[in-house]
């Protein structure tokens, strides 16, 4: 915990820091564009008469002098009414300026468009004569004029001038035309600057702030926002040009070319950001798919539009951006109306964002009037927007954090404390010095049972109201110690084991208390509507001199409630002894999970004989494990071992790969009829991928499907198994053949055969021993065989060990046999060597 808070402490002044260098720098930067920004364009007030006309050139572009003849066709029309557009056409413009003061007056015309590909003045005197003045490819090395394409020239007392302006681009079609006196486009160019700049500082410092927190975080949500922040910057620096003062011409002709793309990166970046921002990606929602798919599609979209021209990319980028800025304004406002209250800052981040991105492409396609303002409108909204955000990541931080503690805290579903609540707590009294005390650790017995029928949530109401009554049985229990401040006393793993601390260890006061552990779980508890009593089991483990390790300590309480179990007791205190016995089961234990890893199991084979023509039709796969020392563990040792600690499916999974492997080489060996049996538990034909795992090592290992039997035992557990059910099918249709194992064994029956896909059944051994001296065993065996034939099953008999047993099992009609009567199970190479001596026949 000192770790995880360590960093949160030590960024706050950093965050701190930031917040007030961001604001001062907005503030410093817009009240200097306030100053600065008093001089407007030129009006007719001014003394200047300003008349404009203008004519759109849909062919390849002509001359000036072509343009003279057709001077009848332009336009008149203010500047700023122009009707550019999105399309690959040529705009002239004539403009004639008139002086009518007696003081010669300076002029600067400002063509306010940095993604210019043809601005070219030409001068007409009174004769007509034309006279090219400005040409913008002129000054490829004027960083200045292309971030700000503009031409000065003088008026004389009452004199007029007039300007041919030719003007084509590919990237935003509005171009205004502004005529500023040299002060006023000065002024104009200075606020424009100031402006960036305050505009580059917030993305500069938002950007190292967003570095920081992903470094001591490694939360992907900030390199997200960092590659939001380059996006935009990019954006609004090559769009407004001043690319050409940072980054040189052809680097920012290349970003001009390319801002489409950009703009896309925006997008995707946006989007990740407020996929993973809002929490979506850790949630299995359809959002954060949904959110995935669309940043992969837009990926492909913008490499794909790359390839045509920038008039076409930006008509399909502005006509599918409305759609994604929605989708993302939708899924912020999920969450508003559900769980991220705190995400305030964020969604109001969104209002200048939005504004920003929506006025100035609409200033740019002239569906608005360009000014100043609107030209810029992008670059301050992502100003604002930045602090703004600023303060929601904060908040995330903030609001992470303690997400972070309550997690390692409380269960998320039911809020009850986790049991490192406890450990937490023993080594606190441990440090003060205390050590009478005992851990108690409760089962409650029926929760098992009843979350099979009901949904997690009841669950988990049910474990709630189970805390809530304890916790209120040790209100006012001095005895029961509190686990965190408050009077929270009980805790539960994540096994659902509940514990609690007792300060006393008398066995009279421990007796006394848990008789009212027991009568509290006796009470009525609901479920679904119905009374549902409950009852408990008890385990104790004793602090001894704090002689073992708090996790020790909450190990032997548990181990006490197995104990406990066993002997059929309510409760129970941990004994050494006991625990003892069961020593040489977690050695042995230990001993298989090496024995695995180092790959000590061995498969042998016991023949299976086709009874009526005497020749091998087969063999079983059995395991078996000898231990270094020479010891055989028998197999119903250590299966039951493997499933208590999880190993089955890997052993069984083991064996059915490792038949598989020798039965290849048995069929290489010329045995192409050969079958092979494996046996598999009802556990591995119960998982979802079991169909999957025997149908990959099929295709892997080539080995046909018709050639292999899957045994299964306790088919009663089958039936009801949707998955079970939905494997054998499969397997079926694979081709191999479904097995019944140890038929006459348990509580395996006909009407449990009839209900399977199988095609074979084992009878036990059992069956087999009393075949000759029984006559009523006989009768079971033949009725059973007589109903397997009618169900289209083939008998197998297992455990014949003489001649005579044989001959009945033949006369009663069953199919096929195997035991030691034909041989003892074989490792491979011996087994090989036994099927050539038996080839032609039983070799008798």
């Amino acid at each position: 915990m000192r770790n995880q808070s360590f960093m949160p402490r030590a960024i706050k002044p950093l965050i701190i820091m930031v917040f007030l260098t961001l604001i001062f720098f907005v503030v410093h930067s817009s009240t200097n564009f306030l100053a600065r920004y008093t001089h407007q364009t030129v009006e007719l007030k001014d003394n200047i008469n300003i008349d404009y006309r203008y004519f759109i050139d849909k062919k390849p572009s002509a001359s000036p002098e072509k343009m003279l003849e057709l001077l009848q066709q332009f336009i008149p029309e203010d500047a700023k009414n122009i009707p550019y557009q999105l399309a690959d056409q040529t705009y002239w413009v004539l403009g004639k300026y008139l002086n009518n003061s007696n003081q010669t007056e300076a002029f600067v015309l400002h063509i306010d468009n940095a993604m210019l590909d043809v601005l070219e003045v030409y001068e007409l005197d009174q004769f007509l004569n034309i006279t090219q003045v400005f040409n913008l490819k002129d000054f490829t090395q004027n960083n200045e004029i292309l971030t700000f394409p503009h031409f000065s020239f003088e008026l004389t007392p009452f004199q007029d001038k007039r300007f041919f302006i030719k003007l084509k681009t590919y990237g935003p079609p509005e171009i205004p035309i502004n005529l500023y006196k040299i002060q006023a486009f000065n002024d104009n160019l200075q606020a424009s600057i100031a402006l960036y700049g305050a505009f580059v500082s917030c993305i500069v410092l938002m950007a190292l702030y967003n570095l920081v927190l992903y470094l001591s975080i490694k939360d992907k949500v900030y390199i997200c926002y960092l590659t939001y922040l380059v996006s935009t910057f990019l954006t609004v620096t090559s769009l407004n040009g001043f690319g050409y003062l940072l980054f040189g011409y052809e680097l920012q002709q290349w970003l001009q070319s390319h801002i489409i793309q950009v703009n896309i990166m925006i997008i995707i970046s946006l989007l990740l950001f407020t996929s993973y921002f809002l929490q979506y990606d850790q949630e299995d929602s359809w959002v954060a798919k949904t959110s995935s798919t669309l940043c992969i599609a837009l990926g492909i979209i913008g490499i794909g539009l790359s390839y045509t021209d920038l008039i076409f990319q930006a008509k399909v980028f502005f006509s599918i951006q409305p759609f994604f800025y929605l989708y993302a304004i939708f899924i912020i406002a999920q969450k508003l109306t559900t769980t991220f209250t705190w995400a305030r800052f964020y969604f109001i981040s969104w209002l200048p964002f939005l504004g920003g991105a929506a006025i100035q492409p609409l200033a740019l396609l002239n569906i608005i009037e360009s000014s100043f303002w609107t030209n810029h409108a992008f670059l301050i909204g992502v100003m604002v927007e930045t602090t703004f955000m600023a303060f929601a990541l904060g908040e995330r931080m903030r609001m992470s954090e303690q997400q972070k503690i309550a997690t390692l805290t409380y269960h998320e579903d039911t809020k009850i404390l986790k049991s490192l609540n406890l450990e937490n707590r023993i080594k606190q009294l441990r440090m003060q010095g205390e050590t009478d005390f005992a851990v108690l650790a409760i089962e409650p017995e029926q929760i098992n049972v009843v979350s099979l029928y009901v949904e997690n949530y009841e669950v988990n109401d049910l474990y709630k109201s189970i805390e809530q009554g304890l916790n209120s049985l040790f209100l006012y229990n001095d005895n029961v110690e509190s686990l965190i401040q408050g009077k929270q006393k009980i805790c539960v793993d994540e096994m659902g084991t509940i514990y609690l601390l007792f300060k006393q260890k008398q066995e009279e006061e421990i007796t006394v208390f848990i008789e009212s552990i027991l009568r509290k779980f006796k009470e009525i508890y609901r479920v679904k509507n119905v009374n549902f009593p409950l009852s408990a089991t008890v385990g104790i483990a004793l602090n001894k001199n704090n002689e073992l390790k708090t996790e020790s300590l909450m190990q032997h309480a548990k181990y006490a409630i197995e104990q406990a179990k066993k002997r059929q007791l309510p409760w129970l205190y941990y004994q050494h002894e006991s625990h003892k016995k069961d020593a040489y089961l977690l050695d042995l234990a230990a001993d298989m999970i090496k024995a695995y890893n180092n790959n000590e199991f061995e498969l042998l084979h016991q023949p299976q004989v086709d009874l009526k023509t005497l020749k091998v039709c087969g063999s079983e796969v059995l395991l078996r494990w000898t231990k270094a020392d020479g010891t055989i563990v028998p197999n119903d040792v250590f299966i039951p071992l493997a499933i208590d600690v999880g190993l089955i499916k890997q052993i069984s999974y083991w064996v059915f790969k490792q038949a598989l492997k020798q039965q290849q080489e048995i069929i290489e060996s010329g045995y192409h009829s050969h079958l092979i049996s494996v046996n598999m538990t009802n556990k591995d034909v119960t998982e979802p991928n079991f169909y999957n795992f025997i149908n990959d090592t099929i295709n892997q290992m080539k080995v046909a499907p018709e050639h292999i039997v899957i045994e299964l035992t306790n088919p009663s557990k089958l039936i009801t198994n949707p998955n079970a059910l939905a494997n054998m099918k499969n397997i079926n249709a694979l081709g191999l053949t479904l097995s019944v194992d140890d038929f006459g064994e348990g509580d395996s029956n006909i009407s449990h055969i009839s209900k399977l896909p199988c095609q074979e059944l084992k009878l036990d051994n059992k069956l087999i021993e009393s075949l000759l001296s029984l006559p009523k065993q006989q009768k079971i065996i033949k009725g059973t065989i007589k109903i397997a034939k009618m169900l289209g099953i083939e008998v197998v008999a297992e455990g014949i060990e003489s001649q005579e047993e044989e001959l009945q099992l033949r006369e009663l009609g069953c199919d096929i046999g195997q035991g030691y009567f034909y041989t003892q199970p074989l490792p491979l190479p011996q087994y090989l060597k036994w099927l050539e001596d038996n080839r032609l026949g039983l070799n008798r």
